[in-house]
């Protein structure tokens, strides 16, 4: 239905000055989700890097030419990754964010990549836990349901870990632990 709506436009850019404009719509998406985004040089940086083999690609949804919708995509060893994601709640009942998805995924395959990671979701079991109402609670909630909406599975794989080189190690421990609660994950 997105395709069909002439209201909606989706943008390719492999342009660094396009992250200033990613960044300004991530800041609406932390203001809703009250996360800790990753810093504007960060972002930078994972830009330059990954440009330079053109393993990366800025994603830009529009609604009647307004920046609703955006994303960075990561083209690496034949898998598309969705990397980092931000939208407005502006204009909830028009699809940007899922015409902006499903043009990711089709230059994914256009790179001959086989695989696309959604990159995360919230912990489910089933999809029956999908109804229930603590999963309903979890902060990715509406996070998962759009990301399931384009089918696919699961998969989960071996936790990061850390290897503590020093006692300064454990302060880090005990800040992140309050960040995670905190966030109710």
């Amino acid at each position: 239905q997105a395709q069909k709506n002439k209201d909606i436009k989706i943008e390719k850019s492999s342009d660094l000055k396009d992250i200033e404009k990613f960044q300004g719509l991530e800041q609406a998406t932390v203001n809703r989700h009250h996360f800790i985004p990753f810093s504007f040089d960060y972002l930078k940086n994972e830009f330059l890097t990954f440009s330079s083999d053109n393993q990366v690609m800025l994603f830009l949804g529009k609604y009647r030419d307004e920046l609703v919708s955006g994303g960075i995509f990561v083209f690496w060893q034949g898998i598309g990754f969705y990397h980092h994601g931000a939208s407005s709640l502006k204009y909830p009942k028009a699809p940007v964010s899922y015409l902006m998805l499903w043009e990711a995924i089709r230059e994914a395959k256009n790179r001959g990549c086989k695989k696309f990671n959604f990159w995360g979701i919230a912990p489910i079991d089933s999809k029956f836990k999908i109804q229930n109402s603590k999963f309903k609670q979890h902060p990715w909630y509406g996070l998962t349901l759009f990301k399931m909406g384009f089918g696919g599975y699961k998969k989960e794989y071996v936790k990061t870990q850390d290897f503590p080189l020093s006692k300064k190690y454990w302060l880090n421990y005990i800040v992140e632990r309050l960040r995670k609660t905190k966030r109710g994950l």
